[in-house]
């Protein structure tokens, strides 16, 4: 009967040190993951303030754009009136 105790508290001790390993794996491999999914966030981070970086220097190159235009198109209007005057 002591016999069968001992064997029966052994399988017991036996399964509890199993369903410990796997979850001690589990929280090792979940671990893992939530480090992989930091890394993945930091680099999505970085990739959005470049891609942030390079909008706003496209909306100032842009901007730029636009004046130059204005300048040149104000310019040949000066010069087409300047011509109209000399004409006449």
């Amino acid at each position: 009967m002591q016999r069968l105790r001992k064997e029966e508290s052994t399988v017991r001790y036996s399964k509890r040190d199993e369903e410990g390993n796997r979850i001690t794996e589990e929280v090792t491999q979940q671990q893992a993951q939530v480090e992989e999914l930091c890394r993945n966030i930091r680099q999505l981070r970085e990739e959005n303030e470049y891609l942030q970086y390079l909008i706003e220097k496209c909306r100032c190159s842009s901007e730029r754009s636009k004046i130059s235009l204005l300048i040149r198109a104000t310019c040949c209007g000066e010069e087409s009136s300047l011509s109209k005057w000399q004409d006449n």
